[in-house]
């Protein structure tokens, strides 16, 4: 849907709001790296509200929602997605690649129907690599450099025939004892 790249020296952020998408992905090659959302690039700062999504399907690569690289912020708020799927190695929601310095905040959202069809490990809900950090509103989970705030988390009826989780922290940064 789309695509978001910004200088970092440039704090101009980009506004997305009251967004309704559906049926995206179906086309096998249409998404490339970008998520069937949004993707963010180099520098990237944005906020989304009211965003409504249904039907993101992508069974040929990178199948998360959104995906965050390098030096990138993402402020979600009001977020519903209804019937996701993806047969990629990351995660259904969001995807942090190649970079540090990658900020998500997350309020109010709602997966419906999401579904991971890998074999291999994947993150059903969230994959983040090295520096990355989220805030998504009372349960807090802290690897490495990786700090992650859940608030008001329910899950219900979550299964899977491999090995997943709904969250994954990955890092190569050793602690030094700290």
């Amino acid at each position: 849907m789309a695509y978001v790249s910004n200088d970092p020296d440039n704090h101009s952020v980009a506004y997305f709001k009251n967004i309704r998408q559906f049926n995206t992905g179906i086309v096998k090659g249409l998404i490339l790296e970008g998520g069937l959302i949004m993707g963010l690039q180099y520098g990237a700062n944005v906020d989304v509200d009211n965003y409504y999504a249904e039907n993101l399907i992508n069974n040929d690569r990178n199948g998360s929602a959104f995906n965050i690289y390098h030096l990138s912020t993402l402020v979600l708020n009001n977020i519903v997605i209804k019937k996701i799927r993806s047969n990629a190695i990351d995660s259904l929601f969001v995807n942090t690649m190649e970079g540090s310095e990658i900020y998500l905040k997350a309020t109010n959202i709602t997966l419906d129907d999401a579904y991971q069809i890998s074999q291999v490990r994947s993150g059903v809900l969230l994959w983040f690599n090295e520096n990355s950090k989220a805030d998504i509103k009372k349960l807090m989970f802290t690897k490495d450099n990786c700090p992650l705030n859940i608030e008001n988390l329910e899950v219900y009826n979550f299964y899977s025939v491999t090995y997943q989780e709904l969250f994954i922290f990955e890092t190569n940064t050793p602690n030094n004892g700290k």
